[in-house]
């Protein structure tokens, strides 16, 4: 069940880092890519540069704490 509830949590993180990319004109490229040194979680393109997201869930921070880190 744990292994269940960290993904769900990971896919939240990645939803809302999703959004707000978007909303800034990113295009969500890739999710979950495999590399042979581990997953980068989301990969976007901008008009001139690429974002690579580890996209992270702390359930300890407060919200204005967590908008601030984006």
């Amino acid at each position: 069940m744990a292994k269940q509830t960290s993904y769900y949590k990971g896919k939240a993180a990645e939803d809302i880092v999703t959004g707000h990319y978007q909303r800034l004109g990113y295009i969500l490229k890739e999710t979950r890519f495999k590399t042979a040194y581990g997953e980068i979680d989301l990969i976007f393109m901008g008009q001139s540069e690429w974002v690579f997201v580890e996209a992270v869930s702390y359930t300890h921070l407060r919200a204005h704490e967590t908008k601030a880190n984006l």
